[in-house]
Formats: structure tokens, sequence, C-alpha cells
């Protein structure tokens, strides 16, 4: 498989965010009082729901954090044969050689579906589901390293007759 040295992060909910670890505390997810809506917006999961579109960013405590919003996939960091930085998102593939295939071969200079300008102050982040607060003791998450500076993140809606993936890539600018 050429993925680029990807790992990977299975989610079971609608969001996962890109937090930096010095904020990980801040991150609160779904309340656990019972009877609150975890889609109100007043709370952190709540919050990154709302967002629409493939992207967003939300302000914690004076930093931003990185919402990827999709249905439940499975999530993969890697590096594009470009060098660049990305999150791939299998939705729908036979293989992961497949869904990587696709990715990789992506034109990253070409048409986008959304853009996100972004400024990232630390090189340490945890991507995980929106749900949980960041840290709890049960939490899955990826481990993500990223040169701090800033970034525009690209978001491509890859869809053939084999592969449909979402495929965000970091470029600095």
């Amino acid at each position: 498989m050429s993925d680029g040295g990807a790992t990977e992060h299975r989610q079971q909910r609608r969001a996962v965010v890109l937090v930096p670890n010095s904020l990980l505390s801040n991150w609160m997810g779904v309340p656990l009082d019972s009877g609150v809506d975890p889609l109100d917006p007043s709370h952190d999961y709540g919050r990154a729901c709302a967002l629409r579109g493939w992207l967003g960013a939300l302000e914690v405590n004076g930093a931003t954090v990185v919402v990827v919003g999709d249905e439940p996939n499975t999530t993969y960091f890697a590096t594009h044969p470009s060098g660049q930085p990305m999150l791939v998102r299998w939705r729908a593939a036979e293989s992961e050689d497949e869904l990587f295939a696709a990715a990789n071969a992506l034109e990253v200079e070409g048409p986008r579906d959304e853009t996100l300008d972004w400024t990232c102050n630390e090189r340490d982040l945890r991507l995980f589901d929106s749900a949980f607060a960041g840290d709890a003791d049960d939490l899955e998450w990826l481990d993500v390293r990223l040169d701090p500076g800033r970034y525009t993140v690209d978001t491509y809606i890859l869809v053939n007759s084999r592969v449909w993936t979402t495929v965000h890539v970091w470029k600095r600018q």
C-alpha cells in the first residue's frame, strides 16, 4: 500500500476535531448531565455538529480547533505525493490500496470543493471524535504533527466507479 505512512482513526459519530494538545482538557464534548441535548450549540459537540460543510473552525480558549464534518468514516492522516499533509476519509472503496491510489492521484492544484484558512500554533495535535472530552481516559485518537504556520486546507471530493473519498490537504501559505 502506498499510503504515505498513514496512521488511522476510526470514528463512530459525525464530526471529528483536530485539537492542539495544549487544549485537550478544554474540549468538553457532550455534557455528561442526563437530559442535556447533545446537539445544543452551547456545548462543544453541539457547536461542532452545527457547522455545515466539510470543514469548519471553532474558537476554544483563544485557539482554533478544526472540525472535519462528514458521515462516520475511518480517517487516515498521511502525506500526499506532493509532500503536503492530508486527511483521507474512507467513504467507499474495496481496499485501502484503492483508497490511497485515488487520494495519491489527486491533483492538489486542481478545483477544490471547499477551502479553510487556518493557523496552526503548535506542532502536536490530536484528531478525535468530537463527542468525547479531549482528556477522556477511553478516548480513541490519532496523533497529528504539523509544522506551525498558516495553512489553506483544501477539500476534494473524489468519486469514481471504484472509490468515493473526501481528502483534506494542508497547504502552507
